[in-house]
């Protein structure tokens, strides 16, 4: 039943590829002011997701990422 999700400023550099697998009612991702490099799938039903200061690159969204 889990919505939102806030880890803004969490020193996170890594995020397993199946760590959001269990939470499909999931709408809001919150992961501000980290040192992510790679974002992994993520639930269908998520309507926001900010992942601003944080290390992405052209190739640190999975192909898969907003599917």
């Amino acid at each position: 039943k889990l919505k939102r999700i806030d880890l803004t400023s969490n020193g996170i550099s890594r995020i397993d590829d199946d760590a959001f697998f269990g939470l499909p009612a999931l709408q809001e991702l919150i992961l501000r002011e980290n040192s992510i490099r790679q974002l992994p799938a993520l639930p269908p039903l998520m309507t926001l997701i900010d992942a601003s200061h944080n290390q992405l690159g052209s190739t640190g969204i999975q192909r898969e990422a907003f599917k």
